[in-house]
């Protein structure tokens, strides 16, 4: 198309121009007339366009041209063409502009009426849509660049491009109110743009919040991880800022057990509140107070073990959300004490009722029979036996018969023949063949051999019994023959013979049948009897599981199957070892089993579920006895405490007595002499009153409880110094030259004991507490006395205290001792 070209409309934003252009593809000659411009002012011509005035002058030739003018009117009128001029200003609007964060902003249009669409970017964003003019358009947008500009098209208007603010960042500042420790709230103060959500990231964790009007915001965190970092985000900017690192608010540094409590050394920032928890066999959860600085906790441990027992636990100590943890490995004291086993039973003080699972402990003293836990190999000899044992242990070894004493092997002395039947009597043997026998009354020296053989024996102490099939007959020791029984024996005990499934009892040179039986054992003149599965032992009767039976001191064996089996002489099975023997001898304690191809001394081990405190063989023989046993029991720990004074030294006191003496010696050494020479108590009132009160200890119970108030209010007992300070004053009113010096120290140290008795009273209530039997009795005399028990214990302890004739001895002393002064100055 050739001449000139201007649009029919256009908007104007802003200074813009209006462009119209010449085309003209003649050679010669032009293709529009020169013209002149209404409504607009010429900006400029170009090509084959020339301004000239306010006309435009046409060049001829082919070629191209471009009038720009900048509309005055709103109409412009360009050789025959009318140009309606829209005018159209946009105004960007913004209050603030954030960095990566939402910001608002407006566009104001203004000019002509009209509707205009746009599309473009603001702050990178890109943005569309239509209004109508005047009006305004607003958006969030998030800008993405420090710089800002306002790119658009405007249909039907090309591209407009406008400066924008440059945004800010929108976060400013951050702020830690307090110091940072791991696990515990912290306080972090954010400053950034107005009412805008945030995120703080901080030492391992992250909380949201958001700013007020002024910019400012608050969150708490709970540290979970060393760091020196933190970070801000609004919107999609973040910020990162330097932070101190959290520091730990405790420090376990151990973690011990001592006894029944748990001991923590636990070094704190400052005061806190804490939680330990404990697992493992005790479980406890406990809230502790920590001073700043270095703390010694002590814990005591809850539902404890009945013994003493070896244990690992799991110890945590939390402060907030921090936690530090460990395992302590110790001795954890149990709410029970075996204090000793006196061969048989335990003795047991439980502090609490308690549960052993087969046996239930009360509070205070307990007497059980443990359980057979195993059986200890002592002696074994490649021998298939049989054996017998007393003070020396025999064992048959086919010919000959091997002897040992306190575990040692003293050798072995043979005969011609397998020997079949053997005893033994303190430390004699008795070794049969069926045709000979060999008899040791010494094992260290030569045996004498008799020609005569039994398939049973029995030594006893001026007969041995040589039993062959048919008969038995009693042979002096030095092999003369003294009498015979009209029966033989298949098995012989004591004054008992078994023969053909008939039980005797030999009386002098005759037998007395008793019974029809399987098996039988006597021990000590206690009798035992087998009778298919049944054993009785006296008046009780029960089930066992062999075939054969040896009776002891304190159990029954059966054997005769797969199995040896101990039974309680009531029929309890207390232990059940798979072993076939051929023969079993039960000697005291000590069980001595024989098989095909060896014999076995064994022992007994009883369940003693921790070491007794207090060995047997440590108690004096006079105090090898139930009562003395109770007490020990109840009053271990004293006991423990003063061990060498108490069982090494017994005095020929009461139990009580001698073990209050002892810790009177302990805690003042001057009653030491006391105990060397008791029969100083005679003359000590408050020492004897008091030794006589707290025989009410033995009693245990609401009396021993007793018995320990009036002990710690009646003590320190101060009559022995007194008691010296009369036998010093004795001395210098008897020399015939006193001096004054002697008088006046003498009266000094009486007055100085009296000062130190304290407070006393007269009566026999102390009297009548002491005689005491039981808890009824105490009841009675509280009723009638109308006191409580705190009150008696006070009463009793100053009536103890009052040591009576020596007050009236020291009254006395005194009066003759001033006496003497006067005497003395006057004579000067």
């Amino acid at each position: 198309m050739s001449g000139l070209w201007c649009p029919d409309e256009v908007w104007v934003v802003g200074d813009e121009e209006i462009v119209c252009t010449y085309t003209c593809n003649k050679t010669f000659g032009k293709c529009a007339e020169d013209f002149c411009v209404e409504g607009a002012e010429i900006v400029e011509a170009s090509g084959k366009l020339k301004v000239e005035g306010k006309c435009v002058k046409v060049l001829g030739g082919k070629g191209r041209g471009e009038l720009r003018l900048k509309p005055v009117l709103d109409e412009v009128k360009v050789n025959g063409y009318v140009i309606k001029v829209k005018r159209l200003k946009i105004i960007p609007i913004v209050r603030k502009a954030w960095l990566k964060a939402p910001t608002e902003v407006t566009l104001r249009f203004e000019g002509s009426p009209g509707k205009v669409g746009f599309s473009g970017f603001i702050y990178g964003n890109p943005v569309s849509g239509e209004v109508e003019v005047p009006g305004e358009v607003s958006f969030e947008v998030i800008p993405v660049s420090p710089g800002g500009h306002l790119e658009l098209s405007v249909y039907p208007h090309p591209q407009v491009i406008l400066d924008l603010p440059p945004p800010q960042p929108p976060v400013e500042s951050l702020e830690l109110l307090g110091d940072p420790l791991l696990g515990l709230p912290l306080k972090v103060m954010v400053k950034g743009r107005p009412k805008s959500e945030f995120k703080v990231k901080v030492y391992g964790t992250e909380a949201k919040g958001k700013t007020d009007e002024e910019g400012k915001g608050m969150v708490t965190v709970i540290p979970k991880e060393k760091d020196k970092k933190a970070v801000v985000i609004i919107g999609e900017y973040s910020k990162t800022f330097e932070v101190p690192e959290p520091k730990e608010p405790i420090r376990l540094k151990s973690a011990s057990i001592s006894g029944s409590e748990l001991v923590l050394e636990i070094s704190s920032v400052k005061d806190f509140f804490a939680k330990v928890i404990v697992t493992g066999i005790v479980k406890l959860q406990k809230d502790i107070a920590l001073k700043k600085g270095e703390n010694e906790v002590r814990i005591r441990l809850e539902e404890l073990p009945p013994f003493t027992k070896r244990v690992i636990l799991g110890v945590r100590v939390r402060v907030g959300e921090y936690e530090e943890s460990t395992e302590v490995e110790g001795e954890l004291s149990g709410v029970a004490k075996v204090v000793l086993f006196d061969g048989k039973r335990l003795w047991v003080y439980s502090t609490v009722p308690s549960s052993l699972g087969m046996f239930e402990l009360r509070e205070g003293v307990n007497v059980i029979e443990p359980p057979l836990r195993a059986l200890r190999p002592l002696i074994k000899a490649p021998c298939p036996g049989p054996g017998a044992m007393d003070l020396v242990l025999a064992i048959a070894c086919g010919k000959c018969v091997k002897v040992f004493s306190d575990g040692k092997d003293l050798g072995s002395v043979c005969l011609d023949e397998e020997i079949v039947a053997i005893d033994v009597d303190g430390e004699r043997v008795l070794a049969s063949g069926k045709t000979s026998s060999l008899l040791l009354t010494d094992p260290r020296k030569p045996a004498k051999v008799l020609p005569v053989g039994a398939v049973q024996n029995a030594l006893g102490e001026d007969c041995m019994i040589l039993c062959s099939p048919g008969k038995c007959h009693c042979y002096s020791l030095t092999g003369k023959k003294l009498w015979d029984l009209p029966i033989g024996a298949d098995k012989l005990e004591e004054f008992y013979i078994l023969k053909d499934g008939k039980l005797y009892m030999i009386e002098g040179k005759w037998v007395r049948f008793i019974d029809e039986v399987d098996d039988f054992s006597s021990y000590g003149g206690e009798l035992a009897i087998l009778k298919g599965k049944t054993v009785t032992i006296g008046n009780k009767s029960f089930e066992v599981d062999g075939n054969k039976i040896e009776l002891g001191k304190d159990f029954l064996v059966t054997y005769g199957g797969e199995f040896i089996s101990i039974y309680s002489k009531d029929g309890k099975l207390l232990y059940r070892k798979k072993e076939r023997a051929r023969s079993v001898k039960v000697i005291d304690s000590k069980i001595l089993v024989s098989t095909d191809k060896e014999t076995t001394l064994y022992e007994p081990v009883y369940e003693t579920f921790e070491e007794p405190l207090i060995k047997l063989e440590e108690i004096p023989s006079e105090l090898r006895n139930e009562r003395a046993f109770r007490f020990i029991t109840m009053h271990y720990e004293s006991v423990i405490a003063y061990k060498d004074c108490f069982l090494s030294s017994h005095l020929p006191l009461d139990l009580v007595e001698t073990l209050e003496l002892c810790k009177l010696s302990a805690s003042q050494p001057e009653y030491s002499e006391v105990f060397e020479n008791p029969d100083l108590i005679d003359d000590l009132p408050s020492l004897k009153k008091y030794l006589s009160v707290m025989r009410i200890a033995e009693k245990g119970g609401m009396l021993g409880r007793l018995a320990k108030d009036i002990s710690s209010k009646a003590l320190p007992l101060k009559d022995l110094k007194l008691y010296k300070a009369l036998k010093k004053a004795e001395e210098v009113l008897n020399d015939s030259l006193p001096t004054l010096k002697d008088l006046n120290e003498s009266l000094s140290s009486i007055r100085e004991a009296l000062d130190e008795i304290g407070e006393i009273e007269e009566g026999d209530l102390w009297r009548r507490v002491s005689e005491i039997e039981n808890v009824g009795e105490l009841s009675d005399l509280l009723l009638k006395e109308n006191m409580g028990l705190d009150e008696l214990a006070i009463k009793v302890s100053r009536e103890i205290r009052n040591p009576e004739h020596l007050l009236r001895k020291a009254e006395e002393a005194i009066r003759l001792l001033e006496r003497s002064k006067e005497l003395l100055v006057e004579g000067r």
